[in-house]
Parts: structure tokens; C-alpha cells; sequence
């Protein structure tokens, strides 16, 4: 969705169908809440090298890396647009930091910046991911404003060897366990 040109208008008709096939499951009584988006990709193209690298019995790819804040603001441009089609719905389209440097929306910073964008409202926001920003990102909780947390739209934890086994909205779950 952060992609440039035919890439990044694909990613958002995929978000478009994603919205549309919510409303045809909540018409039949499905409990979908939240749309899941991976942080947008930096990746602006990807081309096999001219020669094999040295060493290597295997081609050598090359991939062009776009510039963060440009991949950010796409990223917020298109949200924006495809909040007020999921709002009518209503489903959330939860953006997830993916760290690492293939991604755009993947540290502190990104969240910050896409936190304090006040385009974006509604139903588009965070997916908590604790594993991603706790552990990978190293995210204070106690460094998050109200306006942030109020952002988060739905969460996740995973047991980090099966996959996502806990999907839950914020303030769903009423089970104490102390």
C-alpha cells in the first residue's frame, strides 16, 4: 500500500475487496472487526543482478529501497481514502509495525509520526503486535501518549513457534486471571 504507481494502487483495490468481502461476512453474521495491513513496504523494485555474485552458485537480486517519509505518506494518503470505506462497513484497518529494513512503518519513529497524523481517524489505527513492538522494536508502553493507545485497533501475541494463536479487539476481553 506504500508502494508507487500500479503496485500501490493494486495494494489498495486488494484493501478495497478486503472492505467489501467484511460487509458481505458481517450480512451473514460474522464478527469481523478489524482488517490486519503489514507496515508498508519500502521496496520500490526488485531486478536480477547482471552477473552472479563472486562466490555464489546462485543469481544475485538487487532490490531498490524507496525513501521512508515518501513510503509513509502513501502509506497515510491511501489509509485515508480506504478509512471512509471501512468506516461505512464498519471494520478497523489495523496497520502492524513490521520491523526491520524492508518496511516503512517499522520503529518508534514511524509510529510516532503515523500517531500524530490527524487525517487518519476512525477506524484506521494500530494492531498491537506485542511480540513486534515490545521485543523487535523495543517500545516502551510507558513512552505511548492516550492519543496513541487510542489509536490501536486490534491485537495480537504469538507463541513465536506456531504462529498468532490470541486475536482480540482492545477492551474485549473481560477474564481476570488473578
Amino acid at each position: 500500500i506504500s508502494c508507487v504507481g500500479e503496485l500501490g494502487e493494486k495494494a489498495e483495490c486488494a484493501i478495497r475487496f478486503l472492505i467489501e468481502l467484511s460487509k458481505y461476512l458481517k450480512q451473514r453474521g460474522h464478527p469481523v472487526k478489524a482488517i490486519e495491513l503489514v507496515g508498508g513496504s519500502l521496496i520500490s523494485g526488485i531486478w536480477e543482478a547482471l552477473e552472479d555474485s563472486e562466490g555464489h552458485d546462485k543469481k544475485t537480486y538487487v532490490a531498490n529501497r524507496t525513501d521512508s517519509g515518501a513510503a509513509v505518506k502513501r502509506l497515510c494518503d491511501r489509509l485515508e481514502r480506504l478509512g471512509h470505506e471501512a468506516e461505512a462497513v464498519p471494520v478497523a484497518l489495523a496497520l502492524e509495525l513490521e520491523p526491520g529494513p524492508l518496511y516503512c512503518f517499522g520503529g518508534p519513529v514511524a509510529l510516532s509520526r503515523f500517531c500524530s497524523n490527524r487525517q487518519l481517524s476512525g477506524p484506521v489505527g494500530l494492531n498491537l503486535d506485542v511480540a513486534h513492538w515490545a521485543l523487535l522494536s523495543k517500545i516502551d508502553p510507558a513512552e505511548l501518549t492516550p492519543q496513541d493507545i487510542l489509536r490501536i485497533r486490534h491485537a495480537h501475541i504469538s507463541d513465536s513457534s506456531n504462529g498468532h494463536f490470541s486475536d482480540t479487539l482492545p477492551n474485549t476481553c473481560h477474564q481476570s486471571y488473578e
